[in-house]
């Protein structure tokens, strides 16, 4: 299903129920079955009262009939009602299922920026709520609100064969009830979204703490963390104690109202008692469907409050997640296949939003098959953006970017993804075994496969020395490992991966001399014939590369090879005179903000 923030609710109701539509229909029959036979147990125990005041202390052996009859209701009643629980039990969890499904394929189809602007956990945590939120929606509608409603209409038409006036009254006092509730119950809805919203952004803030715990301890944050989230969990608690606080009274006057209407009736039943209008089994007919409508319209306001807080729920799921993604793939996007490598931004035009410039302006670059190129340049001179483009995590202004000649727009984002292999500075890592992180290149990989990788990238020999080798779970973001160590796992996972075109994000910042030397080794005959794009701080690294474009807010300053560059004695060779232990010296980064967002 299209989710987005401006679909109805209604409409995603409907969309899971037609999924299934033969399991909702049988539990809406049997519900009826189970309303109906509800509403008999009320003339049975007329039928019951008649036959005893009837009676005067005779005995009628036509009562135990009677009395069997109601034995028999109460079993269609329990059995009816337990049917459709169990299709529920079967249908519920697997719409909540399918429904989480739809949001995460559209959550995971935003750019970076949506990633960069939302904590993950809140984003989880509005994942989770609108599935448990569809589910219970959908209970409230069957056994409340359907079953409610059925109960009540046929209750009028059995109340009518006492008296017409009597039905028509009693319809008259609870319909009076039920939208005076209902009104109020509607002034609530922002007061339970807005607890809902508090309630994510709390989970949000625990997870975003938690997953930095290690910075918390290093920097002695315990006290000033603790204090944070305290006064998260303290502007929650407000706003949940405004939404309770607020129920508590709608609960107070439904059942002050609610006992009022049955005060009535049951008076007016023993009126028309008196004048020989009604049986005394009509009076206790009249009581015991009044009480039993008073509280099915308790319980509709009730489930209201639910409701209420289920849409919130899912509205502001939808709200988030569902925003207009910014990279889509056009409607007739074909696959990148046969990838040699040939990359070209044409006449490029690029700024992030909120900015008054240009990050780049009419760029131009064309990158031939196989040629091994460095990017360099001081931080927020462009070099990860022009990387982000390229994986198309961002569009263009005006312009293009091309691959083989293809425009990336044009091609469909995973097939563009699938031919690039990326080993950034920042490794990726799930909470999985060693040997799941790197078949994540290849997930078809033979165990063969896998250990060749990781031998290549020097990650075996530390891998098989652990003492679950690579069954070996790595901890959240690969906690568990080193610096090094995940980025030599990352490294094998793009050998494995084997794309035409390699992308490195300073991927060996994080290894010592021995093993970088080891590394660079290793990714020799794995660039061979391939295009390169590498990020590098550490110009040791990229001294042999075919090419070094040297950037500078946003523009390609220098272009050519360590020996031309060092020659022409510009801003390159002033680098890497300047260089200390391979690593760029501290610029001025505040004429660009794109980092930010890189």
């Amino acid at each position: 299903m299209h989710i987005d923030k401006s679909v109805s609710i209604w409409k995603i109701l409907k969309k899971y129920a037609l999924r299934h539509k033969v399991a909702f229909f049988f539990m809406f029959f049997v519900v009826t079955i189970g309303a109906l036979a509800d509403l008999m147990e009320n003339y049975v125990f007329k039928l019951i009262v008649d036959k005893v005041s009837e009676g005067a202390g005779s005995y009628d052996a036509d009562i135990f009939w009677i009395v069997a009859l109601l034995f028999f209701i109460f079993v269609i009643v329990n059995v009816t009602f337990r049917i459709s629980g169990f299709i529920g039990i079967k249908i519920f969890p697997k719409i909540r299922t399918e429904f989480r499904l739809d949001l995460f394929q559209y959550l995971r189809s935003h750019s970076q920026r949506f990633f960069s602007d939302n904590f993950a956990g809140t984003l989880a945590s509005k994942v989770n709520q609108a599935g448990r939120a569809l589910d219970s929606l959908y209970g409230d509608i069957l056994w409340n609100f359907y079953n409610a409603a059925f109960f009540a209409l046929s209750s009028f038409v059995l109340l009518a064969t006492v008296n017409l006036k009597v039905s028509l009254i009693e319809i008259a006092l609870l319909s009076i009830y039920f939208v005076v509730v209902t009104r109020f119950i509607k002034r609530g809805v922002h007061r339970h979204k807005e607890y809902a919203d508090a309630r994510a952004v709390t989970t949000g803030q625990l997870v975003d703490t938690i997953g930095n715990m290690m910075s918390v301890i290093n920097y002695a944050a315990g006290k000033r963390e603790q204090d944070f989230v305290r006064d998260v969990c303290l502007k929650e608690n407000a706003r949940h104690r405004r939404s309770w606080t607020y129920q508590e009274w709608i609960r107070f006057g439904n059942q002050f109202t609610a006992s009022l209407v049955v005060i009535i009736m049951t008076v007016l039943g023993i009126f028309l008692w008196k004048d020989g209008m009604a049986s005394v089994g009509d009076v206790v007919m009249i009581f015991t469907l009044t009480n039993a409508l008073a509280g099915t319209v308790r319980q509709i306001s009730h489930s209201m409050i639910g409701v209420s807080e289920y849409v919130g729920d899912i509205r502001d799921a939808l709200d988030v997640i569902g925003v207009k993604h910014e990279v889509v793939d056009v409607a007739d996007a074909k696959e990148l296949k046969n990838v040699k490598g040939n990359i070209g931004f044409k006449d490029l035009k690029f700024s992030y939003p909120n900015t008054n410039e240009d990050l780049f302006s009419d760029l131009n670059i064309s990158i031939p098959q196989g040629q091994k190129v460095a990017l360099i340049g001081a931080s927020g001179s462009g070099k990860s953006t022009f990387v982000k483009m390229l994986l198309r995590m961002y569009d263009p202004q005006s312009g293009s970017i091309c691959i083989d000649g293809h425009d990336i727009k044009e091609v469909k984002q995973d097939s563009l993804r699938y031919n690039i292999g990326i080993v950034s500075q920042e490794v990726d890592l799930f909470h999985r075994t060693l040997f799941e992180n790197i078949a994540y290149g290849k997930p078809d990989a033979s165990e063969k496969e896998i250990r060749r990788a990781a031998e290549m990238a020097h990650a075996h020999d530390f891998i098989v020395s652990l003492p679950q080798g690579y069954k070996t779970l790595v901890g959240e973001r690969g906690v568990k490992l080193s610096g090094g160590q995940r980025q030599r796992v990352a490294i094998a996972r793009a050998i494995l991966k084997d794309a035409p075109i390699l992308v490195f994000d300073e991927a060996t910042s994080s290894l010592d001399s021995e093993s970088e030397h080891l590394i660079q080794k290793a990714l020799d005959p794995l660039m061979r014939g391939k295009t390169v794009v590498a990020i590098a701080h550490r110009l040791s690294t990229i001294k042999h590369f075919d090419r070094i474009l040297v950037f500078s807010n946003g523009k390609v300053v220098e272009d050519g090879t360590h020996k031309k560059l060092i020659q022409k004695d510009g801003e390159y060779a002033h680098l890497w005179k300047r260089q200390s232990g391979g690593f760029l010296p501290e610029e001025d980064t505040s004429q660009d903000m794109s980092e930010t967002h890189s």
